[in-house]
């Protein structure tokens, strides 16, 4: 005679003491063994996952959401670095009246690119996750899986974005020196070419929002990291 494993319903001889397919112990002689399904595994939902998109707080900030997030941004830490590179040259004039007004200049201009760097640093990993111009558009920062961004990640990707604009600016002095070269100025063509070309320069790891559904740009990408709505 045969019996039926209560786990799996397998059929086995009445002799078996163990089911030979599930190890179960337990036996019954009703054709109508109720079995039980183990259920699939729960994966945790992340930013990578189809049905991420489905939870409120992993979509996706909007194209437009972001420009008006940038906006503010290219404001707020303009009149920043100015006010720093402002305050800090006018206490080096002060104390060294002799110094040179070139150096001062530079050393201005240096930091500002830092505060520019330290601007989105500070903001992006700190409780808020977000610039002021990312809380104004009701946006903030995450890593792929959700997670807050750390200081040494954020500093990588402002390093990023304020490389691209340092680039950008090179890019389009540089031209304007070609075509100046041997001339007093270069002509209205040149100076808009150039000018063009800077713009593109900046602005083209930007475009990529434009090309993918996470709303990614190039630094988003190499950081590993995604703009959400709250």
């Amino acid at each position: 005679m045969h019996k039926y494993c209560t786990s799996c319903g397998n059929k086995v001889y009445e002799t078996f003491r163990i089911c030979p397919s599930c190890g179960g112990q337990s036996f019954s002689s009703d054709l109508q063994v109720q079995t039980t399904v183990p259920s699939p595994p729960r994966v945790p939902l992340s930013l990578n996952s189809p049905m991420a998109s489905h939870i409120p707080g992993f979509v996706a900030a909007g194209n437009w959401a972001r420009l008006f997030a940038y906006v503010i941004d290219v404001v707020g830490f303009i009149l920043v670095g100015v006010i720093f590179a402002s305050v800090l040259g006018i206490s080096i004039r002060w104390s060294t009246p002799s110094v040179d007004i070139n150096s001062l200049k530079a050393l201005g201009n240096l930091s500002a690119w830092v505060v520019l760097v330290l601007y989105f640093t500070i903001f992006h990993s700190s409780k808020l996750q977000a610039t002021p111009g990312k809380l104004a558009a009701g946006l903030r920062i995450v890593t792929l899986d959700g997670k807050s961004v750390s200081f040494a990640r954020a500093f990588a990707r402002s390093l990023l974005t304020i490389g691209v604009s340092f680039l950008g600016v090179v890019v389009m002095a540089l031209l304007l020196w070609v075509f100046s070269y041997g001339q007093r100025s270069p002509a209205p063509f040149n100076i808009t070419l150039a000018v063009l070309c800077g713009f593109v320069t900046w602005y083209a790891p930007y475009l990529m929002l434009f090309f993918n559904k996470d709303r990614q740009t190039l630094f988003d990408r190499i950081c590993r990291t995604r703009v959400i709505k709250r």
